[in-house]
């Protein structure tokens, strides 16, 4: 498991910035190497997902709950849900009313127990919003 932390270049699933490709959250660690791998400190058990190539094309981000992992990569942002175990999409995150709003930059989304949070910054203010991730059929 160590060359799967190794430092390497750009070149698809590997970033320079180890913290951007891997993330710990207890009980859950995760990280993208030729795959999404999370493994469960708690039961001791590690599970790998393969999606289609572009889902993990260049990721940027990795973050985990104990029931999430969700990750940014060049092509958008995605999700998988270690309850269901259902690889999800992350839609547009933009608050109702501000479809209009120039905005300086955006941060997140992050993980916060089963909230997406994520902060736009206009003329300097940070205003951070939550959503909640609701599951099929809730």
């Amino acid at each position: 498991m160590a060359d799967e932390f190794a430092a390497r270049g750009w070149n698809g699933d590997h970033l320079t910035d180890l913290t951007q490709r891997y993330s710990l959250h207890a009980p859950t660690v995760a990280w993208v190497h030729n795959g999404l791998h999370i493994y469960d400190l708690n039961s001791r058990t590690r599970t790998t997902i393969t999606p289609d190539p572009l889902i993990l094309d260049m990721v940027q981000e990795v973050e985990t709950s104990a029931t999430m992992v969700i990750w940014s990569s060049y092509w958008g942002r995605w999700g998988y849900d270690l309850v269901t175990d259902t690889l999800f999409t992350i839609d547009t995150l933009i608050p109702p009313g501000w479809e209009h709003v120039r905005w300086d930059r955006v941060t997140g989304p992050r993980l916060d127990g089963e909230q997406l949070v994520w902060s736009y910054y206009v003329n300097g203010e940070e205003y951070i919003f939550t959503a909640p991730i609701v599951r099929g059929g809730q």
